[in-house]
């Protein structure tokens, strides 16, 4: 603005000029301000509102992967996929909050009260990812999009969306080397390297003599802690410790899909027979190894019966006649720990073997998860056992055999041999194709050599001598007698229990040691009774060929757990 002045003119006109320049000046600032005030308003509404929309769509996407997530755990993977309709029609109520009621939700086809969801990666057998990357194990991956949008608003077509992939995993028990489910000691008094992955649902407790090497990772819901446990009376003078591979504590527990909380009183219910009312096809009735078997043998007072599974519930009898060529009911040793008589039912395995094609015939498919329970009424200087003999070769595809009685096996298992040429003389040699997936499950696991001799049991240790090495090829879910303030558990180290002097003789172990829950026949703590044992050379390792799911034992277990991606923002009604 341009203010010419004459010169007539007094000070009084340049006052009044100088007024009429500054009026317009404030006039222009104070346009610009209301007009920067008005957009910095739309702007701050619509943040607020895309924030706002995107706290919708999240928690719409929540309730959809809440709902997964539940669903695998307490069913199992084909029955998520199954239920993809009922997902996406999973958004918040009104009913659940009238907060819900402002809001509109829509899937990728703007479809209103819908979310997307579908299932991206089918499952897969391969390396986990992240936390699970050390281990092999089935995943498929679902993706949930939701799109939300404030429905009384100035801006109609301000829409928020969200993404979360979600992969749900399963691990075959057998992928690790130790696994337990309640606080783990571990205090060996000779060098140990343990080869496989580690895990544990409680605290771990390491307190070795000589030096104890963990080559993979090992991981606690709870902590690693380098000594005893507060329960463990043995003072002992700690060696050296070395992690390998990474270690990790207040990791998530890992669980057994049985819809209720892994307790080892729980975890027992596995090998025990359901009660009278419950469903096959529970959560719990399919962990059940009675309802996975192929055959079932329980031994009674008078009588032996055996019959197919629950796959054809049960109604498969097989005739003693044919069950008696494999089975014997009159075998009795003792038990020096338990220092009582053990009423064992033997099965032999080779004879077994004889009669896999005819079982296979009559039961309709090959035998190959065996239950059996010795209810005999016992005496209070009796316990029921199961022992397995002859077991050098097991049938083709694997053997598991489950109970809820102490378990015993004498002699190579699963170990078959060959005969090759070396230096011209002929050598004996493991035989890995004759090898199948075998697993043990029980109550308590003892091993014996073959130099046992059921006559000479209740000899003094010196007595008992082994004379040669021996092998075991299996995975062994076992209890333990945890340590109580007057004896110690006997640890990782002792979950096989023997009964021999072994000398200077190795005991060659290749599978997995899984602890679930606390023995309920064999409770003599370890270390109450003398002249029990004296420790082979023990070389134990992980079975890594369990990476392989053909080369799994009949029956394994899968530990089940949900690996929730990050939130992301993406693009509205879309699907990536």
């Amino acid at each position: 603005m341009r203010i010419r002045l004459q010169p007539n003119d007094t000070e009084s006109g340049y006052a009044m000029a100088l007024s009429m320049v500054l009026s317009g000046v404030s006039l222009l600032l104070l346009s610009a301000a209301l007009s920067w005030t008005s957009g910095n308003a739309r702007i701050t509404q619509r943040n607020n509102e895309f924030y706002r929309n995107s706290s919708a769509a999240e928690a719409a996407a929540d309730k959809v992967v809440a709902a997964i997530s539940r669903d695998y755990q307490t069913e199992d993977e084909p029955t998520v996929y199954s239920r993809l309709t009922e997902y996406r029609k999973m958004v918040p109520k009104e009913s659940e909050s009238a907060l819900w009621s402002n809001y509109e939700f829509t899937d990728s086809e703007q479809q209103s009260g819908a979310v997307y969801v579908d299932r991206v990666v089918a499952p897969t057998w391969g390396t986990l990812p992240a936390a699970y990357s050390s281990l092999q194990g089935t995943q498929s991956i679902y993706r949930v999009i939701s799109n939300a949008r404030l429905l009384d608003t100035e801006n109609p077509n301000s829409i928020s969306a969200v993404r979360r992939d979600i992969g749900l995993v399963s691990i075959p028990i057998f992928m690790f080397g130790i696994f337990y489910s309640m606080d783990m000691e571990f205090n060996p008094i000779d060098t140990w390297t343990v080869t496989g992955p580690v895990h544990c649902n409680g605290t771990i407790y390491v307190e070795p003599a000589k030096t104890l090497t963990f080559s993979n990772k090992v991981t606690s819901t709870k902590k690693i802690i380098h000594d005893r446990s507060p329960k463990d009376p043995i003072d002992r003078k700690a060696s050296t410790i070395k992690y390998n591979g990474r270690r990790s504590e207040d990791v998530k527990s890992l669980n057994l899909p049985i819809d209720q909380e892994n307790t080892p009183e729980i975890l027992r219910e596995i090998i025990e027979i359901p009660p009278v009312g419950e469903a096959a096809d529970s959560a719990l009735g399919r962990q059940r190894y009675y309802n996975q078997a192929d055959m079932v043998i329980l031994v009674n007072d008078s009588s032996v019966t055996a019959t197919s599974g629950s796959y054809n519930g049960f109604s498969t009898v097989v005739p003693w006649s044919t069950v008696s060529s494999f089975l014997v009911t009159n075998v009795v040793f003792f038990d020096k720990r338990e220092g009582v008589d053990i009423k064992t039912t033997q099965l032999d395995i080779a004879q077994l073997n004889t009669k896999i094609a005819s079982l296979t015939t009559a039961l309709g498919r090959q035998p190959r998860i065996f239950y059996i329970k010795d209810q005999r009424t016992q005496s209070p200087f009796t316990m029921p056992g199961i022992r397995l003999i002859n077991g050098i070769q097991l049938p083709t595809g694997g053997l598991t055999v489950a109970t809820p009685n102490p378990l015993y096996v004498r002699g190579n298992f699963n170990a078959p041999t060959m005969i090759i040429k070396s230096g011209g003389k002929n050598v004996t040699v493991p035989d890995p194709s004759k090898r199948f997936g075998a697993s043990l499950v029980c109550d308590a696991f003892t091993f014996l050599s073959n130099s046992w001799n059921d006559s000479k049991s209740g000899n003094p240790l010196s007595k008992r001598t082994v004379s040669a090495v021996a092998t075991l090829n299996a995975a062994v879910i076992t209890g333990v007698v945890p340590s109580d303030g007057v004896y110690y558990s006997g640890g990782v180290e002792g979950t096989v229990r023997f009964l021999e002097y072994w000398g200077t003789r190795t005991m060659t172990w290749s599978g997995s040691i899984v602890v679930l829950y606390t023995s309920r026949f064999a409770t003599a703590p370890w270390g109450a009774s003398s002249d029990v044992y004296e420790l082979p050379t023990r070389s134990w390792s992980w079975d890594a060929t369990f990476v392989d799911p053909a080369k799994l034992p009949p029956g394994t277990p899968n530990l089940r757990t949900v690996v929730r991606g990050e939130w992301s923002v993406v693009e509205p009604n879309k699907t990536r």
